[in-house]
């Protein structure tokens, strides 16, 4: 069967001995699953019959193929792996012209189609220049800096993404320390809680006791949270805001100015794979990165990190007697000399 996948629907009720597929791999992600085990699935009931999978593997690394189905058949031994090298109808000559013709043995072209390798498709990929040695690092948080807890509400469609980061102002790097991720349909009070266990676990300082928390969900959610005590503010949103966030973050990351801890997993595993769809417009739904609402969570804290103001305190500022020997005097007008006169003995 091949184009399986466009009207999947027309083979209910049928009885097969056995199927098989062609290029599953460029199949559909998101029906995927329902497409194998609703649909075909049951034409096999009273024969028993087996489906085979003769297919180059996906460029999606996210494909249910890679970790569902090939995972299942080599529990079951029957995964085969067969390269061009392996075609008795190609001589060598043969072969080597189709790997130039397929930009090389390097090219990803060549090692996806011609040795059946599981490869990246930079093209569609969201932040291609994220790489795991570069950025993924244990963070160690600075005495001083400007927090923000960045939340993407899925509703009941999507998965709630929460994020806690911090910007390290001595070594300009936007660090995310902590993550949570939620299920569809995840109510409300558990999604504050979540958010203030992890605030907590990280131990987050808000400037003057203001939390400052991005929050994006509906108008109505919003008044909700505030009603319970939850302060927090929408993302700024324009004409290009999304294009504009991811390009702003690829830039970062090719100049190695954002880091995130290894306890973030869900978001390491976003920005290793999050895909656009095929028309590039919008991203890539996938069964375990949901609307890539990480990714979301991440832009919405990128942009509104505070970048720009120092959070270390000046040398003099707060001063006072419980840190300071300040002479007193019964005239107030010699207040302020004392205190220009602890600066000087300070310098001193």
């Amino acid at each position: 069967l091949g184009a399986f996948d466009t009207a999947f629907e027309s083979f209910r009720g049928m009885e097969a001995s056995s199927i098989y597929f062609e290029e599953t791999g460029l199949s559909g992600i998101e029906d995927y699953d329902y497409v194998m085990k609703s649909v075909f699935r049951p034409t096999l009931m009273h024969t028993r019959g087996r489906m085979y999978h003769n297919t180059t593997p996906p460029k999606d690394l996210d494909h249910p193929f890679i970790f569902d189905t090939m995972v299942s058949a080599a529990a079951n031994k029957s995964l085969f792996i067969y390269t061009i090298e392996d075609n008795p109808l190609l001589s060598k000559e043969d072969i080597e012209s189709e790997i130039i013709a397929a930009g090389g043995r390097e090219s990803q072209h060549c090692k996806r189609e011609l040795f059946c390798q599981i490869e990246r498709d930079d093209q569609r990929l969201i932040l291609p220049e994220f790489d795991e040695n570069r950025h993924v690092k244990t963070l160690d948080t600075p005495p001083h800096t400007f927090f923000l807890t960045s939340i993407d509400f899925g509703g009941v469609k999507d998965n709630h993404a929460e994020l806690v980061c911090y910007y390290d102002f001595a070594r300009n790097k936007v660090c995310f320390t902590d993550e949570e991720w939620l299920e569809i349909n995840t109510g409300t009070n558990e999604i504050i809680q979540r958010a203030l266990s992890m605030e907590q676990r990280v131990g987050v300082k808000w400037v003057r006791g203001n939390p400052r928390r991005i929050v994006d969900a509906p108008g109505q959610t919003h008044v909700d949270l505030k009603r319970m005590g939850f302060i927090c503010d929408l993302p700024a949103k324009g004409k290009d805001s999304v294009e504009d966030g991811i390009q702003a973050m690829r830039v970062a990351l090719l100049r190695d100015q954002i880091e995130i801890d290894p306890r973030c997993t869900k978001l390491i595993e976003t920005c290793k794979y999050a895909s656009w769809n095929h028309l590039r417009k919008d991203f890539q739904r996938t069964p375990s990165l949901g609307h890539c609402d990480m990714l979301a969570a991440m832009s919405y804290a990128f942009r509104h990190l505070d970048k720009l103001n120092n959070p270390y305190p000046h040398k003099y500022s707060g001063l006072s007697p419980e840190d300071y020997s300040i002479p007193t005097y019964s005239d107030n007008s010699n207040t302020e000399a004392a205190l220009f006169s602890a600066i000087y003995d300070i310098d001193d």
